[in-house]
């Protein structure tokens, strides 16, 4: 297998990943935080999961104390995931509307993510199979997503270790 060599706007690209990563995970994000943790309580009462709001980020279902914390929000993966998924080509508004609308879609699926998995491990499943496992699985899409939109991949390249 041949490697092409990495230029400097690769370097840059996937430095400006760790900074974004660095700045969701050091700043609280509580308008976020509150979104969240509303929705995720308004799906669980949809589902007929018996929960009770404690505060503004936190509530128990089932007696469990739960806290929408800012790695709930997803905030640091989507920062980290705009240097790898930003076109050159576009315009600043056309990244911003891009970005806005792609957050959005996101942070959705991520809400609907943590509730389902709330609910099931409501009804007994365990807590690697209804959050841990599930969010490893949702972070490779998003990883996956980047780098197709991104152009680092091509749609015909695979995870196979052989031919």
């Amino acid at each position: 297998m041949k490697f092409r060599p990495v230029g400097r706007v690769e370097v840059l690209r996937l430095l400006l990943c760790a900074i974004g990563v660095a700045i969701g995970l050091l700043f609280e994000f509580n308008l976020l935080r509150l979104i969240n943790a509303q929705l995720i309580v308004d799906l669980l009462n949809l589902f007929g999961v018996e929960n009770r709001i404690i505060d503004t980020y936190s509530f128990s279902v089932n007696g469990l104390g739960l806290i929408i914390a800012t790695s709930c929000t997803s905030i640091a993966p989507f920062l980290g995931s705009l240097a790898l998924f930003w076109h050159r080509e576009w315009t600043l508004w056309q990244g911003i509307a891009r970005s806005s609308f792609y957050f959005m879609i996101f942070e959705i699926l991520n809400v609907l993510r943590i509730a389902f998995g709330l609910y099931f491990f409501d009804l007994g499943f365990s807590w690697n199979a209804t959050h841990n496992i599930p969010a490893g699985i949702f972070y490779f899409a998003l990883l996956r997503w980047a780098l197709l939109t991104g152009g680092w991949i091509n749609e015909s390249y695979n995870f196979t270790l052989s031919k």
